[in-house]
């Protein structure tokens, strides 16, 4: 009677457990709350394709060079130096300074200012200094006018100075000027006025210069109605000397006339067209470190009685030192 007991119980477990299984399958939802294993997930939405990358934009093209400064002087825009048209060169562009020259000036008065180098302008009321077409180098010159009768001031006219200073004592200098004369003689009566072109002077001693002599001279050196150039000596020891220069005139011609200077050996030598008028000419001259060289129209006595233009150009000067 116990074993049937026993089976029955045994039967009666079984038809649970089998119940309890069927139960537990239909509940396949999310979590189960006892700690069940949960449901499978639903799938989640294809994630949407990331937008392309955009193409990196293309480099910006370089500025362009900034022009060069406007005709005021102001400064151009910013970028590349542009290149200044300076012209074609000038009779100085060709004439560079010397080896062992201390002090040097080159005035073409082509270019720049007309006073261009020169330490001092000079002018008088009736004086004028411009530039002129009339040139021994293109395209300009000097034109040094007087355009005044009047017989007042003394010394008249337009001249420019250059004075040159340094540590030691000047040894030697050389000036030499293209002079082209333009008179009207045809007007106007010869003066007995004379015109300084160009001189070199030694500050507290004296001065030597080449003039012009307007056809009456005023003293007894000059040869009688002399028109031309002549050396008018402040430097000489015995007083003033006046050496005429050869050929006496060329009006409207450009005449390279150099004088030179050696303050060594106390001489003088001149020059026209290259070949040498005067040498060694006797100077009387001390130590200095400063001369004073002048260029122009300079008239320094007498009365005007003829109206003198002086057309100057290509002016060179060196200056060495001991």
């Amino acid at each position: 009677m116990r074993r049937y007991l026993f089976i029955a119980a045994l039967l009666t477990m079984a038809s649970l457990a089998a119940v309890a299984a069927c139960v537990g399958s239909d509940a396949v939802v999310g979590e189960a709350p006892d700690g069940g294993s949960s449901g499978t997930s639903g799938t989640s939405g294809t994630s949407g394709t990331s937008g392309t990358s955009g193409s990196s934009g293309t480099s910006g093209t370089s500025g362009t060079s900034g022009t060069s400064g406007g005709p005021d002087g102001g400064p151009g825009d910013s970028g590349g130096d542009a290149p200044i048209d300076s012209g074609p060169p000038t009779f100085c562009d060709g004439k560079p300074k010397p080896v062992g020259v201390a002090n040097y000036l080159c005035a073409d008065f082509d270019r720049g200012a007309l006073d261009a180098g020169f330490t001092t302008t000079n002018l008088t009321a009736m004086g004028t200094l411009q530039a002129t077409s009339v040139a021994a180098s293109t395209p300009n010159g000097l034109l040094a006018n007087m355009n005044s009768l009047d017989n007042a001031i003394q010394p008249r006219g337009g001249w420019f100075e250059w004075t040159a200073s340094g540590a030691t004592n000047v040894k030697t200098v050389s000036m030499s000027v293209k002079v082209n004369p333009n008179l009207d003689t045809g007007a106007y009566a010869p003066s007995a006025g004379i015109i300084e072109i160009f001189g070199i002077e030694i500050p507290g001693q004296s001065d030597i210069s080449v003039r012009y002599q307007d056809g009456k001279p005023t003293n007894g050196d000059l040869p009688s109605n002399y028109s031309g150039y002549y050396l008018h000596n402040n430097l000489f020891a015995g007083g003033v000397a006046y050496r005429t220069i050869s050929p006496a005139y060329s009006n409207a011609v450009f005449t390279t006339i150099t004088l030179d200077l050696n303050f060594t050996s106390n001489t003088a030598t001149l020059k026209q067209n290259g070949i040498a008028t005067f040498t060694n000419v006797s100077v009387a001259t001390q130590p200095t470190s400063t001369v004073i060289f002048t260029v122009g129209h300079k008239r320094t006595q007498g009365p005007v009685a003829r109206p003198a233009a002086m057309r100057i150009d290509d002016v060179i000067v060196e200056v060495t030192r001991q």
